[in-house]
């Protein structure tokens, strides 16, 4: 941002309009208080909830251990977590899917 007045006129105003900004808008930009930009934080930390701990307390050796040994099954899986905005941690996301799994199989042979 601070290199853009090196360029020339035509080829800082072709920059400009492929990201939708006016070169006021880049001044303004440059002359924010530091303090005011990083309010804007793009991540947040999850306050865990009573299932997602009960989960892992049961689960989560089992769930590191796959997440380590099959990281291409589960890469996916914590890429569309982190696109969907869920509030949940991706290991916590297997670790209440393994024990819920567990709990239904459990309920199924208890209703044969």
């Amino acid at each position: 941002m601070e290199n853009i007045s090196l360029l020339d006129k035509r080829t800082r105003n072709q920059y400009l309009n492929e990201v939708n900004l006016t070169y006021d808008d880049l001044r303004d930009l440059k002359h924010k208080d530091k303090n005011e930009i990083t309010k804007h934080v793009l991540y947040t930390t999850y306050k865990p909830n009573k299932y997602g701990k009960f989960c892992n307390r049961f689960c989560e050796n089992l769930t590191l251990y796959l997440t380590k040994t099959y990281p291409e099954i589960f890469k996916p899986l914590k890429e569309n977590i982190i696109k969907s905005d869920l509030r949940i941690l991706s290991n916590t996301y297997v670790s209440m899917m393994l024990f819920t799994s567990f709990l239904f199989s459990l309920f199924i042979l208890e209703l044969k």
